[in-house]
């Protein structure tokens, strides 16, 4: 190649290599462009109805209560004494203390189950971001499966009272009502309840139906019920519903009085018993989902297809109590 070739080449060489670093750049603006456009789009279509109800989470962040953030560490530490672990009926195990995210034990902690009534703590989440307390619900025809309130159609309820039917009493007609009362229909207030498991990261949980009855597609397992049950305790009104023992309804007119007896045996017979759960079906079994709150500690507890649920639930928590003592890090 002659002498006066090369400086010629050498410009088209860089001219070509200039063209292709201004399309490089000019692509990537665009990208950027489109991925901003992409973003504000989804929040135009898909505006948050209510920033409190999930105002505890990020899409980043574990959905419990001191694994939320990694800057938060527990200050304790609960060290075994070594007490052999008791037999239990159940399939299903989870234990957990709340304080210091210590887990005691489990069984079969991601194996799919059938949940029964202890569905109705997501479906009490979702009534909860979606009524206020004393707006009044007509009660439309439903199915009547199970362990019902005997609501009456056409009677007028508060929702605060079919509140606690739902979680004293273990209403499925109110849980029915609730969800056929959603501004958009059963389903879509079905479809809340999942986008909530969406939002805890509940990977091994899905719900075909707000009561808890036999259902394909309708499972859950022990640890994603125990860690529903930690985000549903920290809202004030569900606390407050799922320790009540006694309870009394009735519609806006007073004449129809419901009472109410919480199906947890455990409540004010065994010490610090503060709810949460019970359930069970044919197919699900006993299934109870328990918090015990003693000096000073928080137990999280869920036993599913147990044959003895109350049984199984004092035994372990006595376990955890005996075995498990305190040490500052």
């Amino acid at each position: 190649m002659s002498s006066q070739k090369f400086p010629c080449l050498l410009k088209k060489l860089n001219f070509v290599s200039d063209g292709l670093s201004e399309l490089f750049n000019r692509v990537f603006r665009k990208t950027q462009k489109l991925k901003l456009v992409l973003l504000l789009s989804f929040f135009l279509l898909f505006p948050v109805q209510n920033k409190d109800w999930y105002s505890s989470l990020s899409l980043g962040e574990t959905p419990v209560r001191q694994m939320a953030s990694a800057a938060v560490k527990p200050q304790s530490i609960l060290e075994s004494r070594g007490e052999a672990f008791p037999y239990l009926s159940a399939g299903g195990v989870y234990l957990f203390d709340l304080n210091s995210r210590t887990l005691f034990y489990s069984r079969n902690a991601d194996k799919h189950f059938y949940p029964a009534s202890t569905t109705k703590i997501a479906t009490a989440l979702v009534a909860l971001n979606t009524y206020q307390d004393n707006d009044i619900i007509n009660i439309l025809p439903h199915p009547a499966q199970g362990q019902v309130l005997g609501l009456q159609t056409g009677e007028l309820y508060s929702f605060s009272n079919l509140f606690y039917g739902l979680l004293v009493q273990s209403g499925n007609d109110a849980a029915e009502v609730l969800a056929q009362a959603y501004p958009d229909g059963e389903q879509a207030f079905i479809e809340k309840m999942n986008q909530l498991l969406f939002l805890l990261k509940l990977t091994d949980t899905h719900f075909a139906n707000p009561t808890g009855i036999d259902q394909w597609q309708h499972y859950s397992s022990p640890h994603d019920l125990a860690l529903l049950a930690d985000y549903a305790l920290e809202k004030q009104e569900f606390s407050r519903a799922v320790s009540t023992k006694y309870y009394q309804i009735s519609d806006t007119t007073g004449q129809h009085i419901i009472n109410l007896e919480n199906v947890n045996k455990l409540l004010g017979n065994y010490e610090g018993m503060a709810g949460v759960k019970t359930g069970w079906t044919e197919l699900a079994g006993e299934c109870l989902v328990s918090l015990v709150k003693k000096d000073g500690r928080e137990i999280v507890g869920v036993v599913l297809q147990s044959s003895d649920r109350f049984g199984d639930t004092r035994k372990m928590m006595d376990w955890a109590q005996s075995n498990f003592f305190e040490t500052t890090l």
